[in-house]
């Protein structure tokens, strides 16, 4: 087996391992990222907090990348360096 592969099979059994017997969808887990993003930011263990939010987003590549933007966006905007429209539209593309 090759080593993408084997990287690919270990994700997997990660995946299957991690899968929990309740667990949140794409849309509950984007309602409620914002919140866990703050919290985060602010250090108040959102982890703890909201775990199958954390759960989901360590399982689910798109809400990560979602949550990925809205934390960069938000740790710019407490510098005071929110970028501007043309700076976002570039950054999502």
């Amino acid at each position: 087996m090759g080593e993408a592969m084997e990287a690919k099979f270990s994700q997997w059994v990660k995946r299957i391992r991690d899968t929990q017997a309740e667990e949140i969808n794409c849309s509950a887990c984007l309602d409620q990222v914002s919140q866990y993003v703050d919290l985060e930011l602010a250090g108040g263990g959102a982890a703890e907090q909201m775990p199958r939010v954390k759960q989901h987003l360590d399982q689910c590549g798109v809400c990560f990348e979602e949550y990925q933007v809205l934390r960069e966006l938000a740790r710019l905007e407490r510098e005071g360096r929110t970028p501007s429209k043309d700076e976002l539209a570039d950054r999502l593309k």
